[in-house]
């Protein structure tokens, strides 16, 4: 079925696990996530960028392999939401402790004023950031539902404009529509978050996501090239197998 899923939804690899299900969703995807790690062919040295999101918390702070000397870098700035997930240089430096690894922080919100984020450009830790983006070897994504489909959305996301009606998810908080072209919104231009450019030119992007509502996100951002690897459960592999079929 794994395979019938990367050929299906257009990527180089998929992973399965039964069924995730409960509070948490980490254990249960966990081995999927430490498998496609392990294909990754990671070195001392190699960079992991991984997003903020509960899914990737979770795996996160499970047995993902050892990965001695890997360099591991947020891909999105600071959010105000009190939950932890949200916080990406925290994921981080699980990640990192972890793996075995050295964690780079990032100390910038997700959506910088305009001056702010002006002066950002030249400050060293940024740019190192950035520098770490794109020579990235692997990132860890979550894959979030179409916005106004969901509970809690980060507050820096304004959840009104009118945009945002055609997005059907987002990596990174970068949101793109069904055909995986990018949807923008007041301030989108100034995000602190590895781009979608970026994404596409990571060797292995690894995806990490479950669930019905879901399924449309999963198959636009595998089409505008955000990810090439997806780990998931079967409850969603049938339902990504349902919905590529030619109707």
């Amino acid at each position: 079925m794994a395979a019938e899923v990367a050929e299906a939804v257009g990527l180089r690899q998929a992973y399965l696990v039964p069924k995730a299900e409960g509070a948490r969703l980490g254990p249960w995807l966990a081995p999927g996530v430490a498998r496609a790690l392990g294909g990754v062919g990671l070195m001392p040295g190699d960079v992991i960028v991984v997003s903020s999101g509960s899914t990737v918390y979770e795996c996160a702070q499970e047995d993902l392999g050892h990965f001695p000397g890997v360099m591991v870098a947020p891909a999105v700035g600071g959010q105000e939401e009190p939950q932890p997930w949200f916080q990406t240089n925290e994921t981080t430096r699980i990640l990192a402790e972890r793996l075995g690894g050295v964690p780079s922080y990032l100390y910038a919100p997700a959506l910088p004023g305009p001056a702010l984020f002006g002066s950002l450009q030249d400050e060293p830790s940024f740019r190192r950031i950035n520098e770490l983006w794109g020579r990235a070897k692997c990132a860890l994504v979550g894959v979030g539902a179409a916005p106004l489909m969901r509970q809690v959305l980060p507050s820096f996301v304004p959840s009104d404009a009118p945009s945002l009606r055609n997005a059907v998810g987002d990596v990174c908080s970068r949101f793109y529509d069904q055909d995986g072209l990018p949807v923008s919104y007041p301030g989108s231009d100034r995000v602190v978050a590895t781009s979608l450019a970026d994404l596409r030119r990571v060797p292995v992007s690894i995806a990490v996501a479950v669930g019905q509502e879901k399924i449309p996100s999963i198959l636009a951002g595998a089409r505008g090239g955000y990810f090439n690897v997806l780990v998931s459960d079967v409850p969603t592999a049938e339902g990504l197998l349902a919905a590529a079929r030619p109707r």
